[in-house]
């Protein structure tokens, strides 16, 4: 009896440093990602050349392992424009430990060549960690759901030749679309000149070059209805037209969180 009442003990035994594990709670957290914001303010402030900026809270959730917070950084004032805004994304697990960091939207002004990113826990941003933002602005569903639904046509242009060979991250349903209407009008011009010129290269050259960038687009957009980007892979039996029917359906739901 003596050794089954050590052995149900045991189980509650502190870790083997003989202290018990400690939790963050989540309003510890938004302080650790605005900590976390000023300690590199300095990096901040050279690539987008401010003199000063400062960092608010968009919002922040708790989920089962971790807590999710979206800061604001801009200028200091009162009258910003959305534009003049970034937002960047932190993701730290119950323990307060940094396991997600990424810039979700640069400023439209003074925006950097290099985007800053930083997905290893617990250490600096580095410019080897620097990665494209697969959105450019984040807005708020109700229940404080970050949705990134503002983007303009030459943004989601930009966005989809710089993620060339990005298959990861999430494109919003606004960024795939207007990449979609790119590629239709410019391939309409390309025929254009192909049946002018009549020599047929443009309309391949343009394919070539849109291929790759059209595939990391669509896969992004799977990411953020929470699809794998293999599904992607259904578009090879659109002659079924059930595939082609479910890929049209997926790629005009709303982000999911």
């Amino acid at each position: 009896m003596a050794e089954e009442e050590g052995k149900k003990e045991e189980k509650f035994d502190f870790t083997s440093a003989g202290e018990e594990l400690g939790y963050i709670s989540l309003d510890q957290a938004v302080l650790q990602a605005r900590q976390q914001a000023q300690e590199d303010g300095e990096r901040y402030r050279v690539r987008l050349g401010w003199d000063e900026i400062v960092w608010s809270e968009i919002s922040s959730e708790e989920r089962e392992d971790t807590f999710r917070i979206v800061l604001q950084f801009r200028r200091p004032g009162l009258e910003v424009r959305e534009d003049q805004t970034g937002e960047e994304e932190f993701v730290f697990d119950h323990a307060g430990a940094l396991v997600f960091r990424q810039v979700l939207a640069w400023p439209e002004s003074g925006e950097p060549q290099e985007e800053l990113s930083a997905p290893i826990p617990m250490s600096p941003v580095d410019d080897e960690d620097v990665v494209q933002s697969p959105s450019n602005k984040v807005g708020i569903r109700p229940g404080g759901t970050a949705e990134h639904n503002t983007i303009s046509f030459i943004r989601a242009i930009k966005l989809g030749f710089q993620g060339y060979f990005n298959f990861t991250g999430r494109s919003t349903r606004a960024e795939f679309w207007w990449w979609t209407l790119f590629v239709f009008i410019v391939q309409i011009v390309a025929a254009i000149v192909d049946v002018i010129s009549g020599t047929g290269v443009f309309t391949v050259l343009f394919y070539l070059a849109v291929l790759i960038p059209g595939l990391a687009v669509g896969v992004r957009r799977l990411h953020d209805i929470n699809k794998s980007g293999w599904w992607l892979l259904l578009i090879l039996l659109w002659w079924l037209i059930i595939p082609a029917i479910v890929l049209l359906f997926w790629s005009i739901r709303p982000s999911s969180d």
